[in-house]
């Protein structure tokens, strides 16, 4: 989607206007843009819904691509070792998004049927994608702690602990050494007194990231499937499709996130590359890429057996209309001929009759359909051996 279009803004505008648990996003009217350095220019995600009857804080945060984000806040859990509590918050996580996902297509369908727009055949594509449940790719978890539990021993142990298996242990003890106020590299994450839980560009830019790096996921997995379909389906103009759409997928994913991390906060935008780099996101766009050229090769390779198998084509159908021409000519050749010779009149011109038509006139008329045969057989003949030179 085009974010700076008039049809986008006009469509977050109706879904603004569609429901309460539906916060979407703001957009400049006036097209003005840099006014405040505290807040992005633009954002990527289309909305964020909350799950209003959940027990727990639960949101949807709701990005293109067929990609969800969902943030859940746990509190009050009780926490014996961070081994313990890793599986603990991972299963009641799964639990509640699995919960919640279904009030979430519920309040899918019903804003399809509200939103009269353009985009609405896009919502309604992502509703049917979304019919069988979520897939969910894999649940990160934040502990987010004030100063004073950073002082207390046993958070400083359930903090190494939480850390030891992430890139940089070390940033267990810069945190609580007050060195550092976040550390967020590989799956285990720790922040430390957040302005604002829902407001904090550390969480944001850490939803964000996920964003671009699951989408890329996806882009993958989509060309590895195409070009696994390309070299076993036998069907070229179906594989090729395939190929050419999710070479477009990839490439367009590349273009909006380049395009849109140059309208982040500084803050912000420092914090996502630290986390993409850490992820080694740039690998998992070059792998896309090299999966992106072999499907162009791929497409070049079934164009070119197409135009291969479109001149065998025209080869024997021009091989058919010769063999055909030489009949005809053999059968008008007969034709013309005899009648010359049982009709002297036509060629009343003529000094005396004409040699080569008697001739032909006096063959049998097998032997002249042997003829065009042979000459067509012939010229088949000439035509492979220059081929083939």
């Amino acid at each position: 989607m085009n974010t700076s279009s008039q049809e986008y803004c006009e469509l977050l505008k109706r879904l603004g206007d569609a429901d309460s648990c539906l916060s979407v996003t703001e957009f400049s009217v006036d097209g003005r843009e840099y006014e405040s350095l505290a807040v992005d220019v633009r954002s990527i995600q289309i909305a964020t819904w909350r799950d209003a009857e959940s027990d727990h804080e639960i949101y949807f945060h709701i990005f293109p691509n067929r990609v969800g984000i969902v943030e859940t806040t746990l509190r009050d859990i009780e926490v014996e070792n961070s081994g313990l509590l890793e599986r603990q918050i991972q299963d009641l996580s799964a639990k509640l998004i699995q919960d919640a996902f279904q009030r979430f297509s519920v309040f899918m369908e019903q804003l399809y049927v509200a939103v009269d727009h353009a985009f609405s055949q896009k919502i309604e594509h992502g509703h049917q994608s979304i019919a069988d449940g979520p897939r969910i790719f894999w649940s990160s978890r934040v502990l987010i702690l004030s100063e004073a539990q950073i002082q207390k021993p046993v958070w400083q142990g359930i903090i190494r602990d939480w850390l030891s298996n992430t890139e940089n242990p070390k940033d267990a003890d810069a945190i609580i050494a007050g060195r550092q106020d976040y550390s967020m590299t590989w799956l285990n994450y720790v922040v430390v007194k957040p302005k604002s839980e829902r407001q904090d560009y550390r969480i944001k830019a850490m939803i964000l990231a996920q964003y671009f790096y699951t989408a890329q996921e996806i882009c993958n997995l989509q060309l590895r499937n195409a070009i696994a379909s390309a070299y076993v389906n036998e069907k070229l103009l179906e594989a090729q499709q395939g190929l050419e759409r999710s070479r477009v997928a990839a490439n367009l994913h590349i273009i909006s996130f380049h395009e849109h991390v140059k309208y982040l906060t500084r803050p912000k935008r420092r914090v996502l590359d630290e986390i993409l780099k850490s992820w080694e996101f740039d690998q998992l766009v070059e792998n896309g890429q090299r999966m992106v050229d072999v499907c162009s090769n791929r497409i070049q390779e079934a164009n070119a057996r197409r135009r291969e198998r479109s001149s065998t084509m025209t080869d024997l159908l021009l091989v058919a209309l010769s063999f055909f021409a030489v009949f005809e000519l053999a059968i008008y050749l007969t034709e013309y001929s005899r009648e010359v010779m049982s009709r002297p009149a036509l060629d009343y011109t003529d000094d005396r009759p004409s040699f080569f038509l008697s001739f032909i006139a006096g063959i049998d008329a097998d032997i002249m359909f042997s003829l065009g045969f042979c000459a067509t057989l012939l010229l088949i003949i000439i035509y492979r051996f220059i081929k083939t030179r």
